[in-house]
């Protein structure tokens, strides 16, 4: 099992996110950004249906906004790995037991 980006890290991505919509983005925000976006589409293909049930129609910003929410409120989860945090907040939200998948 390969860890490639902690909770830390995406902190860190979802911090470059916000910069580049309020204020000047720093050197690598807009790569970081990329980053973010391929991530959270790749556990969403991966995941959706399985580990969590969005509702057609939930966008890819909605995602990324459930995921950074439920990382803040759990900061006791930043080193772990950002794949299973971000399937638990998604689960979290979306339970595949009464979702209109």
């Amino acid at each position: 099992y390969a860890e490639f980006l902690s909770g830390e890290e995406l902190m860190e991505y979802f911090d470059a996110l916000n910069r580049t919509g309020t204020e000047k983005p720093r050197d690598g925000d807009w790569q970081k950004v990329g980053m973010l976006q391929g991530f959270m589409m790749g556990v969403s293909d991966s995941r959706r249906g399985v580990a969590f049930c969005a509702p057609k129609g939930t966008s890819l910003g909605q995602l990324i906004s459930i995921t950074e929410a439920y990382l803040e409120d759990n900061p006791g989860l930043w080193d772990a790995p950002a794949v299973d945090i971000t399937v638990k907040a998604l689960s979290t939200a979306f339970p595949c037991n009464d979702a209109g998948f």
